[in-house]
């Protein structure tokens, strides 16, 4: 279903807040973000393969040298999944037409400890780090600098298109509804919860 869908199916099923009003759709948005992103996250870490449909890819994104620094940077544009790697939910970025330079995730102080250090380029290679919304590269060589870049990420639900569509991870519908009901503060119907027995009964 598209992502509007998802977020109807939930209006239409949660509570009213009160007698006039449902929960607006961007409240509903954030909660089943919130939601996905610890069931994305944690198909990542187990099955990094099987994200491959979450991925998104991003082009013409454009990077400009740090004055205070001296080193190159890219605004990230799109919020993506906060992952416990190396890296985090930017996965993959590459020159955008170009395939002779490799860029390979690495840890920001890494970055800034090594970015004084005289690099060989007989074999590119181009070390990123995420700060927040920003890419930061190490030893960036000069007859780069005017190449813009191509990215894929593992986006945030609430920076897709409406129209998008968004593929729910296999066997894992239950859990994201139970979460995005807790989110909000409601109590799931019990015709949701994995066991259905009443509490009372083994």
């Amino acid at each position: 279903m598209t992502k509007k869908e998802f977020i109807d199916f939930f209006r239409a099923t949660l509570p009213r807040i009160d007698k006039t009003g449902k929960y607006h759709s961007n409240v509903v948005a954030h909660a089943i973000e919130r939601a996905v992103n610890n069931v994305l996250c944690d198909l990542y870490l187990r099955f990094p393969e099987l994200a491959d449909p979450y991925m998104k890819e991003y082009t013409a994104v454009a990077k400009a040298q740090n004055a205070a620094t001296g080193l190159w940077e890219a605004t990230i544009p799109v919020s993506y999944i906060p992952i416990p790697v190396v890296g985090s939910g930017v996965r993959e970025v590459a020159l955008e037409d170009d395939t002779s330079l490799t860029f390979v995730p690495a840890r920001y102080d890494d970055i800034m400890r090594t970015k004084d250090l005289t690099m060989n380029y007989l074999s590119p290679m181009v070390s990123y780090a995420v700060a927040g919304n920003k890419l930061i590269f190490s030893h960036m060589p000069s007859t780069y600098s005017a190449d813009n870049l191509r990215l894929r990420a593992l986006t945030s639900f609430t920076d897709y298109a409406d129209t998008d569509e968004f593929i729910v991870p296999y066997g894992q519908d239950i859990s994201i509804t139970q979460n995005v009901y807790q989110i909000l503060g409601i109590i799931a119907p019990i015709d949701l919860l994995t066991n259905n027995a009443d509490g009372g009964r083994g």
